[in-house]
């Protein structure tokens, strides 16, 4: 986000006007030395000195007028995706939010199941203690038995799964608010 407003007002600066200070400081030093023929004949040395130094400040202002609307261009594209980034925040955020509600109600899901599951087992429990005792006195086959002990045995396993699940949902919920980090 922060990224973004700097960019839109880096493109809100294309149309100030910009001031800029030039200065250079030049010397320039020729020498040239070379025979040149004379009317007579004759050979004569000259030598030509030139010397040339100087300086220049200059003070230059540039003032923005139009370039066909690519300032505005950039201003807008900018806004754009200051205004993009915003939405994706805004989506980022109801995501998580979301994402934290289900596993809210599937934390209150769980530990419901559990509740029941601990009740389903001590139901199967106490019928499988009857279900011992009419064996013993001959009112039930043990086939008739082998099925209640099956029913124990798979209620205990649904609350054993039950708070097993509980579990991971308690994890996911203390993964999701941050607090597992800490």
């Amino acid at each position: 986000m922060k990224q973004q407003q700097v960019n839109v007002q880096l493109s809100k600066t294309n149309k100030i006007p910009t001031v800029s200070l030039e200065s250079a400081y030049q010397g320039n030093l020729n020498w040239l030395t070379a025979d040149y023929p004379t009317i007579e004949g004759e050979l004569i040395t000259q030598t030509n000195k030139g010397y040339l130094y100087g300086g220049f400040i200059g003070i230059n202002v540039t003032v923005p007028v139009f370039n066909g609307g690519q300032n505005e261009r950039k201003i807008q594209s900018s806004k754009i995706q200051f205004h993009k980034k915003q939405l994706e925040q805004k989506k980022k955020k109801l995501e998580l939010k979301k994402e934290f509600h289900q596993l809210f109600s599937n934390y209150h899901y769980n530990q419901e199941k559990v509740r029941i599951g601990y009740l389903s087992q001590k139901s199967a429990e106490e019928n499988l203690q009857l279900s011992k005792e009419q064996l013993d006195l001959g009112s039930i086959s043990v086939f008739d038995f082998r099925q209640v002990q099956n029913s124990y045995m798979n209620a205990s396993l649904n609350y054993f799964t039950a708070q097993y699940e509980l579990i991971l949902s308690q994890v996911r919920l203390l993964k999701i608010s941050g607090e597992i980090l800490k």
